[in-house]
């Protein structure tokens, strides 16, 4: 989506098929014939997060800088579409659409829908939506769009700048092409007017988010809930306190309190192999990380295993590459790649010119749980190849200002989120004019990345068309050290097996929720 993607909560700083509905159809579950199994129709579920770290206190699309508040954001906006899975988007406010050539894409609106407050979500609200989220520094995907028709009111038709379909296809089923109300522009930040399944009823600013059920929603059949409210808890240990002291129903489960959870039968837990990964992030364009040298020799500097054994749990996949198994961009032959070879990585720094090693500093994200536990092991890794580390500890919610624009320290350990279908994105962001990251931070690799990049974004997210390209582009990537994966994070939620039903499903990644079918047990 070409855009910046944060840390935050557990990770980073990065949408059921819509159908035209009236009231909300809430009943039991399959299966529950009385009792605690059956739903409550007056349920609201208590989701437990970190808000401060989690939430960007604004409720608009184009103001908000944090991708984590999509969280909460998905529930009450629905988006042009939605992704379903790691390999496929699904209709959001638009039930079709065509990607008529690397220039035009299409979309056919669903009939008659309308926004919480009355108004028709028509192709002229969905316009409106995009031409005003287009203005954000942050949605940077949508700057190619040059024009945008409506022909009549359920057509919408996108006209780019520059052959990027499959970007703009990827942005419609994010924040990007979030649908809010007309009349609600000038006021989104504290008053967001959807037609999500779920409204804003209370908001206390890093402590509580209250949504109740919107009936007239065109996806509400598939919720169950009447209403969900976000509650604030630490992260990690924290919020597995919260959840066994039934203060919340269901958290997003970190590595470090998964064990306890596992041992405890009353929680449920959900798994999910997502596309989000931990790597140390550089700042390409200032010493020391300028030099190709270096930064190759940080490939072999870093032990991967051990990271995912001791800060994982084991639960995740060794990221020796930049797309896990079971994608289309994975290269057999590189899975054992890049092992931990602190002597080679010596070497290396000492051709280079760096015989007494290399000093920089590095960030980690304060107050989370995962990263505090990563980065002085990282830091020891590193040591015993030649790189002298000094930690920076820095919130969440400075990372934007202290580390991006501000230009502090040589890196940072980060999260790239899922990209979903969009192989190519974070590759995009990352390393291209376009992208927000690349901007900030340099990308010396862009005559080479984007032409990589540009062979998968034409629309089409044929395995075979997107595959080749993102190999190569991942080959180039470790060879030239221009980041430094580490570990493919597995996605985990814990829950109340007494109180919430459905069960709930693992989101697909970082900073984004699946609540569709879940309930309250009465």
């Amino acid at each position: 989506m070409g855009r910046h993607k944060w840390i935050v909560g557990a990770v980073a700083l990065s949408a059921a098929l819509a159908a035209c509905g009236t009231a909300a159809s809430i009943s039991a579950a399959p299966g529950a014939a009385s009792g605690r199994s059956a739903v409550d129709t007056s349920g609201v579920l208590k989701y437990g997060q970190d808000l401060p770290t989690a939430f960007s206190d604004n409720f608009d699309p184009q103001q908000v800088s944090n991708d984590c508040a999509f969280t909460e954001l998905s529930l009450i906006y629905q988006s042009v579409l939605k992704q379903e899975g790691n390999s496929k988007f699904a209709p959001g406010v638009a039930q079709s659409w065509t990607v008529d050539n690397p220039l035009q894409i299409t979309f056919h609106l669903v009939p008659n829908i309308k926004f919480s407050n009355g108004e028709a979500l028509d192709s002229k609200a969905v316009k409106g939506s995009i031409e005003r989220t287009a203005k954000s520094p942050y949605r940077t995907s949508l700057t190619v769009i040059g024009s945008i028709d409506t022909p009549d009111a359920t057509t919408v038709v996108l006209h780019l700048t520059k052959p990027q379909a499959g970007d703009v296809v990827q942005a419609m089923a994010y924040l990007d092409a979030a649908v809010y109300a007309p009349s609600s522009f000038d006021t989104a930040a504290t008053k967001p007017v959807g037609s999500g399944p779920f409204t804003l009823s209370k908001y206390e600013v890093g402590q509580l988010i209250s949504l109740k059920a919107n009936p007239t929603s065109p996806v509400a059949k598939d919720y169950k809930l009447a209403g969900v409210d976000f509650v604030q808890v630490g992260s990690g240990p924290q919020a597995l306190t919260a959840l066994k002291s039934g203060q919340v129903d269901l958290i997003d489960l970190t590595p470090e309190a998964y064990p306890a959870a596992k041992a405890d039968p009353s929680i449920g837990i959900s798994r999910g192999q997502s596309l989000d990964y931990a790597l140390i992030q550089l700042r390409l364009n200032a010493a020391p990380f300028d030099n190709a040298k270096v930064r190759a020799a940080l490939e072999y500097a870093v032990d991967r295993n051990t990271l995912n054994k001791v800060v994982y749990g084991g639960t995740g996949q060794v990221a020796n590459q930049l797309f896990p198994k079971g994608t289309a961009g994975y290269v057999k032959g590189m899975a054992n790649g890049y092992k931990y070879d602190p002597k080679k990585a010596k070497k290396m720094l000492a051709a280079a010119g760096f015989s007494n090693g290399v000093s920089f500093t590095m960030v980690t994200l304060g107050g989370q749980p995962t990263f505090e536990r990563m980065a002085p092991l990282l830091q020891s890794q590193l040591a015993a190849a030649g790189f002298k580390v000094k930690l920076q500890r820095i919130q969440a919610s400075a990372i934007l200002q202290e580390f991006y624009l501000s230009k502090t320290a040589n890196a940072i350990v980060s999260t790239n989120l899922s990209n979903g279908p969009a192989l190519w994105n974070n590759s995009l962001n990352n390393y291209t004019p376009i992208g927000f990251v690349a901007n900030a931070l340099g990308s010396p690799a862009a005559d080479t990345v984007g032409p990589l990049v540009a062979q998968a974004d034409g629309g089409s997210y044929d395995p075979k068309v997107i595959g080749p390209p993102m190999q190569q582009l991942s080959k180039l990537v470790m060879s030239q050290g221009l980041e430094v994966p580490l570990v493919f994070q597995t996605r985990m939620q814990a829950y109340n097996k007494a109180r919430v039903g459905g069960p709930p499903k693992a989101s697909l990644g970082a900073c984004k929720s699946n609540l569709e079918g879940v309930y309250i047990k009465k």
